[in-house]
């Protein structure tokens, strides 16, 4: 039985390692719960980079998804996620230590092939 929320947890375990600078990667259908995440551990003390997984907003078209393919239809905008471009922007914000909040199976695999920090 968990004595603590797994945020604090995190929390705890970031000011043992040192670390001073958090990184949070995130769904853009968890945005309000990472806003909440940052907020916690701005309250702690921590440094917070945070970047959402439409970063870069590269269109579906360009991997070859066509218009009657699109989650909001035909003729709408629709970007899809880059979790190359979030690692590398946390890489270049030199995060100590980053946490994911809901990115895809095979997004946080990619986020942690190119991250630099452990996460």
């Amino acid at each position: 039985m968990p004595r603590n929320p797994r945020v604090e947890e995190t929390a705890q375990f970031a000011k043992k390692m040192g670390y001073k600078k958090i990184g949070i990667v995130f769904c853009s259908a968890l945005r309000y719960e990472a806003k909440i995440l940052d907020e916690i551990l701005e309250n702690r003390g921590f440094d917070v980079a945070s970047i959402c997984c439409m970063a870069g907003g590269q269109p579906v078209e360009t991997v070859g998804i066509e218009e009657e393919q699109k989650i909001g239809g035909p003729g709408t905008w629709q970007s899809m996620c880059n979790p190359i471009v979030q690692a590398e922007v946390l890489n270049r914000e030199k995060v100590d230590f980053n946490v994911l909040v809901g990115l895809c199976v095979g997004h946080d695999s990619l986020f942690f092939k190119y991250a630099e920090a452990p996460t």
